[in-house]
């Protein structure tokens, strides 16, 4: 049996400080900086890294076809 998961990927920069007020109390906030992208799986094998094709995404279009 084969569980996929599909997540996506958002990248933070940790602050110490608010920008707005740089002499004022320490303050920690997140702030997105990164571009988001999502993991969507083109081929999922029985085995580790072969065997049998258990998924194969049709909607796949590769990127030389365009």
């Amino acid at each position: 049996m084969c569980t996929v998961k599909i997540s996506s990927l958002t990248i933070y920069q940790i602050l110490e400080k608010d920008p707005a007020q740089p002499n004022g109390p320490p303050q920690t906030t997140l702030i997105e900086i990164g571009p988001r992208f999502v993991l969507t799986p083109i081929r999922i094998f029985e085995g580790a890294f072969g065997g049998a094709t258990v998924f194969s995404n049709p909607g796949r279009i590769f990127h030389i076809i365009v």
